[in-house]
């Protein structure tokens, strides 16, 4: 395997898997990849800065989920921006080149574990805080199409979270102009 190339692993979680599953047939039925899933679920998690271990499990769910590593070989080049995109956003208080060349686009080429290596698991930190956010977004009026697409269309439209997504991109902004060091 050559330095550029990630070697990604699946990965299996017990949280909140029955709701994940539930967001993921809906989402999917309606068109999105598995990887647009996967970020528009840790998006919601950064947002709502909701990190979950990546260990932690429900108490009431016994079901395992498990993201297969085909999603991240058809997509691997949107899936290193979104890795490397939510864990710029995770360190933006730390110095922006540390971060862009030891944190946010690290592959595991020297054989270190996929899932250990901090873009990927600040991704997938932020991917099971998100669960809970989708679901309730996507099935907040019940599970009526028409329903839904209020709901989403509800959320997007929210001057609250409109401000929310403002300031993120203008703290993001800033840094990303910061010189480089």
């Amino acid at each position: 395997m050559s330095n550029n190339m990630m070697n990604p692993t699946d990965f299996s979680f017990y949280y909140q898997t029955e709701k994940y599953t539930r967001d993921d047939n809906f989402l999917s039925n309606h068109r999105l990849s598995g990887e647009k899933i996967q970020f528009l679920t840790a998006l919601f998690g950064i947002n709502n800065n909701s990190k979950v271990a990546l260990n932690d499990y429900d108490k009431d769910e016994s079901q395992k989920r498990t993201l297969s590593r085909t999603v991240y070989q058809k997509t691997m080049v949107e899936m290193d921006r979104d890795f490397g995109l939510l864990t710029i956003v995770d360190s933006l208080n730390e110095s922006y080149a540390q971060v862009l060349n030891k944190k946010a686009f690290l592959k595991n080429a020297n054989g270190e574990r996929y899932i250990e290596l901090p873009n990927v698991s600040t991704f997938y930190q932020y991917f099971l805080g998100g669960i809970e956010y989708v679901d309730e977004i996507i099935f907040q009026y019940g599970d009526k199409e028409e329903d839904i697409f209020d709901s989403i269309y509800e959320y997007l439209t929210d001057e609250e979270n409109k401000q929310i997504m403002d300031n993120f991109i203008d703290e993001l902004g800033g840094k990303i102009d910061e010189p480089r060091s």
